[in-house]
């Protein structure tokens, strides 16, 4: 029977939680991009949220605005974006 052990440094550690942590700063910014800064600029390309705020109209943006400022709140809450 074989075993294979991985054994990884403190430093190799460090450099993997960095990495995710930095792709998961950067997810941040692109939820805030994709998902709501289209309603505030150009629209989105997604035909059914684009007819849904056709159908919504002004009350499906203020709902868009609510939202992203609830996603806001969250990040404030836990200090996310204070290095921005």
């Amino acid at each position: 029977m074989k075993y294979l052990f991985t054994v990884e440094s403190d430093t190799t550690r460090g450099l993997r939680v960095f990495s995710h942590t930095h792709q998961l700063a950067g997810s941040i910014m692109e939820i805030r991009d994709r998902v709501f800064r289209p309603a505030r600029k150009h629209g989105y390309v997604d035909p059914k949220i684009s007819k849904l705020l056709e159908t919504l109209g002004d009350d499906g943006i203020e709902l868009i605005g609510l939202l992203e400022d609830k996603f806001n709140e969250v990040l404030d809450d836990h200090d996310v974006m204070e290095y921005s």
